[in-house]
């Protein structure tokens, strides 16, 4: 499941991530992602992912493939998960990319939302 979701500042793109993910469904993230650049240029990405998140292989590549296609047109990218493994992967490709990168864990949503709308 990919769940788009309102009520950030205009240049956040902000989704929910959890449960079997399709690559149908990350099709309609990154069209979203995509109209969003195109109306504001560089745009920062808040994604709070379930424990329960189960990719594919072809969701995975799918995903894998625009966002690393994609990585100048990110600002900031928050990740909201329980997961450790994140916040390892934000810290390995906050080096590499000059998107930043930050994880966040569940019960710090808020400082996570400030934190990408900062910018």
């Amino acid at each position: 499941m990919v769940q788009l979701t309102p009520g950030h500042d205009d240049k956040v793109v902000a989704f929910q991530v959890g449960g079997k993910v399709t690559p149908q469904e990350i099709n309609t993230l990154t069209n979203a992602i995509a109209a969003r650049i195109a109306a504001r240029g560089k745009v920062c990405l808040y994604c709070e992912v379930e424990d329960d998140i189960e990719y594919n292989a072809d969701a995975s590549l799918a995903d894998f493939g625009y966002n690393s296609s994609h990585l100048q047109h990110f600002s900031r990218v928050a990740v909201v998960s329980s997961k450790d493994w994140l916040s390892i992967l934000s810290h390995i490709t906050d080096s590499i990319e000059d998107t930043e990168l930050k994880h966040f864990m569940p019960t710090h949503k808020e400082q996570a939302t400030a934190w990408v709308t900062a910018k």
